[in-house]
């Protein structure tokens, strides 16, 4: 792995744990709203860094699906099921995103 790889899967576990904890926070603990939502503004500016690293065609691909995925596990957060099935559902869709992410990393089809 070059050095422009290792700085993207830096910058991406930290993108993700700043995007996709603060949503599982907020399912835990409703009661830390402000808390919860700056660590998501956060989290969303790592990400539009984290995307500028991107090299080649991916690019769009990959910004289309974290912003498609994060807005729906937003809507999912704020949804009438009960609890513990939205953090499942979370916490399935985040180790998917995380996984197939650091997969293409690692084969250099992002960098």
């Amino acid at each position: 792995m070059d050095k422009n790889a290792q700085k993207l899967l830096k910058l991406s576990k930290w993108t993700y744990v700043m995007l996709y904890f603060p949503l599982l926070g907020y399912t835990l603990n409703p009661d830390l709203y402000f808390l919860w939502l700056i660590l998501l503004f956060i989290g969303g500016l790592l990400l539009l860094f984290k995307n500028k690293l991107i090299q080649g065609n991916m690019k769009t691909k990959i910004t289309l699906i974290e912003a498609f995925t994060t807005l729906g596990l937003i809507f999912l957060v704020f949804s009438d099921l009960m609890p513990i099935i939205k953090q499942l559902i979370l916490l399935i869709v985040v180790t998917i995103i995380i996984y197939s992410h650091t997969k293409l990393v690692f084969a250099g089809k992002l960098t």
